[in-house]
């Protein structure tokens, strides 16, 4: 699975299984980040969610993921996070899922909570009533990332004087060098002195901001992620990024061989998801300025907050 097939993927057993080849097995990907997804889950399926240990469970993983509650608190989550299957109703697969979903967001071990075939299988099959396949696979990509679970936000360009080295070393005699800091970056590496000069006092406000409000479901609000990425154009963001379908040349490049050699060669289609310009509005802008559902643990925001 490449980038751009985990960007199109309409299947969230699948994406958690492979994962972008050239990044293995999402091995990167964080428990905070599988926890949230778990989170996300059951927020969006909040109706199943008939016993308040279950409801109580997605809660304190939530402050738990950020730093604000401890093991011993998630832990008494989860032992309350329980279902009496002979209650369940008519919709008994469906909220059996959603509940199993509630008490695996309080397991302490919850990356192989979710990697077990029996969690991709509750993902899959027990909330296949409540949210439809594109749906979950859309609540991974708002965890994990729209197109590579990765990502890192863009830097400025190396310092062209100092090569990127923030400076030189001068050799004195042996053992002994002389260090300068290079003039041009004030040491950073980078043009203009930031790596990342669009990461201002206002940008951070609105990001902790937009963290702190939530709506009615405990979603964060899509207005204040659109201030968030105008604020972030202004103050010198990229507005667009390479596509990832043509690699940014804007054409799609194939080869045909027809039964003699002397017939081999290459042609170029027009990229259709760029149309032939070769980039493409910056992923991270494009997500903030969707509608959403956008949930704690969106990727775009935790990039700007510094958090995996």
């Amino acid at each position: 699975m490449t980038s751009f097939d985990w960007s199109k993927s309409t299947s969230a057993a699948d994406m958690l299984q492979h994962g972008p080849l050239q990044h293995g097995p999402l091995r990167a990907v964080t428990a905070r980040k599988h926890r949230l997804f778990l989170c996300a889950c059951c927020r969006s399926v909040a109706h199943l969610l008939k016993y308040p240990g279950s409801r109580r469970a997605v809660e304190v993983a939530e402050r738990f993921a950020d730093g604000l509650a401890g093991e011993e608190e998630l832990l008494s989550a989860n032992d309350e996070a329980e279902c009496d299957n002979d209650a369940l109703g008519e919709d008994a697969d469906a909220v059996h899922g959603a509940h199993l979903l509630a008490a695996w967001v309080a397991d302490p071990d919850v990356i192989k909570a979710v990697r077990t075939a029996a969690g991709l299988n509750a993902i899959e099959t027990y909330l296949a009533t409540a949210l439809s396949q594109a749906e979950r696979a859309d609540l991974l990509r708002e965890v994990f990332g729209a197109s590579d679970p990765e990502a890192s936000l863009p830097t400025a360009p190396v310092c062209r004087p100092c090569g990127g080295e923030g400076g030189r070393k001068t050799y004195l005699w042996h053992g002994h060098y002389k260090e300068e800091v290079c003039a041009a970056c004030a040491g950073s590496g980078h043009a203009g002195g930031l790596a990342r000069p669009y990461l201002t006092d206002r940008v951070r406000s609105l990001v902790e901001a937009a963290y702190a409000v939530r709506g009615p479901r405990g979603e964060l609000e899509p207005d204040r992620l659109a201030v968030l990425s105008d604020a972030l154009e202004e103050d010198g963001f990229p507005t667009h990024a390479p596509c990832l379908a043509c690699g940014g040349v804007g054409q799609m490049t194939y080869h045909s061989a027809e039964a003699s050699w002397l017939a081999s060669f290459e042609y170029g289609l027009e990229c259709e998801q760029c149309r032939g310009r070769g980039k493409l509005p910056h992923p991270l802008l494009a997500h903030l300025r969707s509608p959403g559902p956008h949930w704690p643990g969106c990727y775009a925001l935790d990039l700007f907050a510094g958090r995996r």
